[in-house]
């Protein structure tokens, strides 16, 4: 993979941070939505993402996402989001999540599948901290499975497909010419390798979830 031109480094900087400050409002619909309605209404929320998604759609090298979603969190921890420097652990856990799904496909395949799982599970992932702030570790285990598919449903539309749609009419507009997405030519093709793949990591996110904060972490007093 070539590294970073200026202009990709821009542009995740500027991502970053138009998104910080949407995602700083957001948060405060994602309190409130918790607070009323406890983990399914956080898991509603699924904008979240749609930065670092967006960045790695467009850009298409390892890293993107990760480093979008940092600037992002710094962006929210900033400028007033209630989760304050919690903000930068989630972006470091959905930013990684996503590169794990695009690096199942060695950041080749840039398909609406693959952007929705990525999307997904990005979200769902930035969930686990939220679990246990809000004290939810004491919920049995299924009283957190249909949030978790929600949020998964809800990132994967809101962040991953938005991100696509976003990206193909920016690129149609004539936009993005000096990214990596103005030069691809390879068809993307979801096998049942990768889907095998995404599951693992679906499994494993659920899995450490489970474990850090459901049987590690004391309970918040």
């Amino acid at each position: 993979m070539s590294r970073y031109t200026t202009i990709d480094v821009a542009a995740m900087a500027i991502l970053g941070i138009i998104f910080g400050l949407a995602n700083a409002a957001f948060g405060w619909m994602y309190t409130l939505g918790c607070a009323a309605f406890g983990p399914i209404g956080g898991a509603l929320v699924g904008p979240f993402v749609l930065a670092p998604m967006l960045a790695i759609y467009i850009i298409r090298k390892p890293g993107a996402a990760v480093i979008t979603y940092i600037i992002n969190g710094m962006t929210q921890w900033l400028t007033g989001n209630p989760f304050g420097v919690i903000c930068v652990v989630f972006a470091i856990l959905g930013g990684l999540t996503i590169e794990a799904v695009y690096a199942v496909g060695r950041y080749r395949q840039w398909s609406m599948i693959f952007a929705f799982i990525a999307g997904g599970t990005g979200y769902a992932a930035t969930n686990h901290p939220v679990y246990f702030l809000f004290g939810w570790r004491a919920l049995p285990l299924e009283a957190l499975i249909i949030p978790g598919f929600v949020a998964v449903i809800g990132g994967g539309i809101m962040s991953g497909l938005v991100a696509v749609a976003i990206g193909r009419a920016m690129l149609k507009a004539g936009v993005l010419s000096p990214f990596r997405i103005a030069k691809w030519t390879e068809p993307s093709k979801y096998t049942l390798g990768y889907a095998a793949a995404h599951l693992l990591i679906i499994l494993w996110w659920a899995a450490l979830g489970y474990v850090v904060w459901h049987a590690i972490m004391p309970m918040p007093i």
